[in-house]
């Protein structure tokens, strides 16, 4: 199921998602990402890039005070892409990377930050975790520690 306009929006905009404003959503459209699948295409360098240009827009705008001479300009102010829409953004991008993955359809009630997201996050970082962690070193075969070989049943029961 392809989540519908009203979703994709509800999705980058609502605060208990990724809580980004909509001028920065028309921003963020502008750079690529248009669709939530589109997160996918991000990583941890994307997404630092993205706060980078968000920062620092180029170009220039009307300048909007009221005494401006007719046709001056400013330089674009910086979009709003606060640490709270970063983070969660981030975890989006390996959640939808995960389910293009395992081949799981984007739908609204899977893209839930409350109950999805944030247990995923959660269980993605331990995986990373663990995946980083080292494997230990198995023990040689010495005279100090030799294999057993056959131990037989009547060393451990009583006769019979």
């Amino acid at each position: 199921m392809v989540l519908t306009a009203a979703q994709t929006t509800a999705f980058f905009e609502q605060a208990d998602q990724m809580g980004i404003p909509h001028a920065t959503v028309l921003q963020l459209q502008q750079e690529g990402i248009t669709a939530v699948s589109d997160l996918a295409d991000f990583d941890k360098d994307g997404l630092q890039q993205l706060a980078d240009n968000l920062r620092r827009p180029g170009g220039r705008v009307p300048d909007p005070n009221p005494g401006a001479a007719a046709g001056a300009t400013i330089p674009t102010p910086s979009f709003v892409f606060g640490a709270k829409s970063q983070k969660r953004i981030a975890v989006a991008c390996d959640l939808v990377r995960f389910y293009d993955t395992v081949g799981r359809d984007l739908t609204a009630a899977n893209l839930q930050w409350t109950n999805v997201m944030k247990n995923f996050e959660i269980q993605w970082k331990a995986l990373k975790d663990r995946k980083k962690e080292d494997i230990p070193d198995v023990p040689k075969i010495s005279k100090a520690l030799p294999v057993v070989t056959s131990i037989s049943v009547s060393q451990f029961c009583s006769p019979c």
